[in-house]
């Protein structure tokens, strides 16, 4: 047993109503309250039933009646005006509790055992997630509810980078976008280098360059430390460029090493997606953010990566390194697709949310109910499970629900598995 369970077990009613206090008197839980996710007492606003009184204020859970002392309660005044201790096993009476007459109540034996059995299985099974064997057995409604909520926890989630690079740049939402984007392309192997170079060298800069593409490469490619080395024409005449521009910016390439290149398939590889990431904001306005935000429909978005790179990636996939084709030269529609989800979605609805614009909020998230699911190995599992993503806003949620409750075991906190834990049988 532990108190997390015994949360779920009293917010849920999940006992034998018939309740004694350790004095003998009826208890009648007229409201469970609500859960204190912060420091105090487990539960607020509760309001229970003691013989004739009836009782409004906090109640405190625990294993053990006498948690009350090891958690170190008799020594704080936040615990001072509770109405009810309740325990699973009352294996000590507290003169502190006696003096200020707070009752306790025993749910040893008022628990269906099946509750906690099914409980302790979730916990104890290392499987893809806890109810693998149980979850077809849950509701549709029950399902799509829950993924609902889960699609909003997801884009928050990603929104708190997004929030960082707000306060960072004092609101420039064209740089914020810059910088999602740049994460975006620098996809899970080269994220953060990628956002490290979008700092180093701000969006402002790049457009006072875009007359001149080969100083607006050099920008990006010097600064990335990809040009250390330079073993070709083309690689040698962005490096003198960027010594020139490195000096007028003071700028500092960032070490080569940073970026991941083993193991990364060549449609990956840092310099093409830096060349790609270039392309989508050489060949676009100065105020990306600003026609974005006008008009972000699906067919808009998707034109933005229509994207013209430089004739020298035709036949590279790096610097000096020529190939015979260069058969991933623009962003997949599963590239594109996955920027859309990670690196715009989440700008487009932090944007609407500080506005205040609900309908405008409402319109970016309904964006992923027009995209295609995410293609990995984790939505590949859920589909060997039943469990079938349709679009794009189905399959963030079910990563969700993998990475932020089942890899942890937050059985107790998901409707899926609160569900299994009252119902299965």
């Amino acid at each position: 047993m532990n108190e997390e369970l015994l949360y779920f077990i009293w917010k849920f009613r999940l006992y034998d109503p018939q309740l004694l206090t350790n004095l003998n008197q009826p208890v009648h839980v007229l409201k469970p309250g609500m859960q204190n996710m912060y420091s105090g007492p487990d539960f607020t606003n509760s309001q229970v039933k003691i013989d004739e009184t009836t009782w409004a204020g906090n109640v405190e859970i625990h294993v053990k009646t006498s948690d009350w002392r090891k958690h170190q309660h008799d020594k704080d005044p936040a615990y001072d005006n509770i109405i009810l201790h309740v325990v699973y096993e009352h294996d000590v009476e507290l003169e502190e509790l006696t003096f200020r007459k707070i009752p306790t109540i025993e749910l040893k034996g008022k628990v269906e055992a099946g509750i906690i059995k099914r409980f302790e299985k979730f916990q104890n099974r290392n499987l893809f997630i806890p109810c693998e064997a149980s979850i077809n057995k849950v509701p549709e409604i029950v399902f799509e509810s829950f993924l609902d909520r889960l699609l909003i926890e997801r884009i928050e989630l990603k929104s708190e980078i997004t929030k960082r690079d707000l306060k960072e740049t004092n609101g420039d939402w064209e740089e914020v976008l810059y910088r999602s984007l740049m994460r975006g392309f620098g996809f899970k192997a080269n994220a953060e280098p990628m956002n490290q170079l979008a700092r180093l060298i701000p969006v402002k800069h790049l457009w006072k360059h875009k007359h001149n593409p080969q100083e607006f490469y050099a920008l990006l490619f010097g600064a990335s430390g990809l040009l250390d080395k330079p073993i070709d024409d083309y690689s040698h005449k962005l490096l003198q460029i960027f010594h020139g521009l490195a000096s007028k910016y003071s700028i500092q390439s960032l070490p080569k090493e940073i970026w991941k290149t083993s193991g990364i398939r060549p449609a990956n590889f840092p310099s093409l997606r830096i060349a790609q990431a270039g392309a989508l904001l050489l060949n676009n306005d100065n105020s990306l953010f600003s026609r974005l935000i006008d008009n972000f429909s699906i067919q808009h978005l998707l034109s933005l990566f229509n994207l013209k790179l430089d004739p020298y990636w035709v036949n590279h996939f790096v610097f000096g390194k020529e190939v015979k084709e260069n058969k991933f030269l623009t962003p997949s529609k599963n590239m594109v697709d996955n920027l859309i989800i990670n690196a715009i979605v989440p700008v487009l609805v932090l944007n609407a949310s500080s506005k205040g614009d609900v309908l405008k909020k409402e319109k970016a998230i309904e964006l992923l109910f027009s995209l295609s699911p995410d293609k990995n190995g984790t939505i590949t599992k859920w589909n060997s499970l039943g469990i079938k993503s349709k679009n794009a806003a189905n399959s963030q949620s079910l990563l969700h629900l993998k990475n932020a409750y089942c890899s942890y075991k937050k059985c107790l906190l998901c409707n899926v598995g609160g569900y299994l834990l009252k119902h299965d049988r």
